[in-house]
Formats: C-alpha cells, structure tokens, sequence
C-alpha cells in the first residue's frame, strides 16, 4: 500500500509540473469581433461575449489573407483571429488575421 502511495505521489508531481510548463509556451487563439483598437492595444469581444485585451508589438504580423497590414487598419467591428503569447499578465499579439476587407459604401453585396 505504501508503495503504491509513493508511485502515485511522483506520478502526480511529474505529471503537474509538466502540465505547468507545458501551458507558459502554447499559443492562445481567440476568434471574434474588434471591440476597441489602440496602438499598442487590441480589444476582441469572442462568440460569449468576453472580452480579450493583446499588446500589439513591432513583432505582431498582422494579415488580411497572406498580405501584411499596418495595425492602423485595424477597425472596430471587423472579424479576427488573433494568436497571442502570455507573457506574465500579459497577452502579446503574435499574429492577427482579419476578415475579407469591409465593403465600402457603394459596393453592391
């Protein structure tokens, strides 16, 4: 009985901390809607209606299908998928992809 305590004490203590360090490296990808967009900060309102916040970087590629953007198109209301690493408290932006480009005005759907 003992020794079976023992081995699963170290299952669990090997097997949760590679859990732990498993999670600090993965990317975090969240699809919705641009709720607010600054410089160096995105807002993204997901199908529940949380809202996420990203650091935009120098180093965040943003893409309307393969082609890259300035975050200065960047618009409220637009459709993305953002993929992000955390950083601390911190969701760095690593890669923003958005939606087909909004119709302009005059163009018929």
């Amino acid at each position: 009985m003992m020794r079976m305590r023992a081995l699963l004490f170290f299952l669990l203590v090997f097997t949760g901390s590679g859990l732990a360090r498993a999670h600090e490296g993965h990317l975090h990808r969240v699809l919705g809607t641009i709720h607010a967009v600054r410089a160096d900060r995105l807002e993204v309102e997901d199908a529940a209606g949380a809202i996420h916040a990203f650091q935009i970087t120098p180093g965040t590629k943003i893409l309307r299908g393969e082609v890259a953007v300035p975050s200065s198109r960047l618009r409220v209301g637009e459709k993305v998928a953002v993929e992000a690493q955390e950083q601390g408290s911190l969701l760095l932006a690593v890669r923003v992809r958005l939606g087909k480009a909004p119709a302009s005005p005059g163009t018929p759907k």
